[in-house]
């Protein structure tokens, strides 16, 4: 392990050495996350991208192409959807379904669902507790990984009042979208 670590082989553990292999090492970012509650900016992009992908592979299986463009039929990408995420309350998926549906067209093409489920996607990965909210430690982790530079806490503040309707002090799903 100690060579692993030792990327410059020196024979000794710099600092930078030990945090890069922190940020990379999958397993101790799952340990972090699932029993300290800790989840490192690089691993909330990593979380993104596979929540992301996740989400547009499944468009991709019910699309079709036309004149170069992907379009899928609104039905069967909520069939499926549905599927995916049945922790999800009803009109939190149902809020999704409108959004998806607002021109009310039958299909959705690529560009406008990938521009719908990016906040979804973002959502889930900094919710690292799953419960559908987002307290003010994961609003920072979401606003990092929206503008890929820490915020500072009285922005993260600010914010939380602001898109906090009901002022749980959490900021959950439907608020969110």
């Amino acid at each position: 392990m100690f060579k692993v670590v030792d990327a410059d082989c020196s024979g000794s553990i710099e600092f930078d050495e030990f945090a890069d292999w922190i940020r990379k090492s999958d397993e101790i970012q799952d340990f972090l996350l699932r029993h300290i509650g800790i989840q490192t900016h690089e691993r909330t992009v990593h979380r993104f991208n596979t929540e992301f992908k996740k989400w547009m592979d499944l468009f991709y299986s019910v699309s079709v192409s036309f004149m170069g463009t992907e379009y899928a039929e609104i039905n069967n990408l909520r069939t499926k959807m549905d599927a995916e995420m049945p922790q999800i309350d009803v009109e939190i998926r149902e809020k999704l379904y409108y959004l998806m549906n607002y021109e009310g067209n039958d299909f959705i093409q690529e560009s406008d669902f990938s521009a719908i489920i990016k906040p979804w996607a973002s959502f889930s990965a900094t919710d690292i507790n799953n419960d559908n909210e987002l307290d003010i430690i994961e609003l920072k982790t979401l606003f990092w990984l929206l503008d890929d530079k820490e915020p500072e806490q009285a922005r993260v503040q600010k914010e939380l009042k602001i898109i906090d309707e009901d002022k749980s002090g959490t900021i959950d799903r439907m608020e969110w979208i």
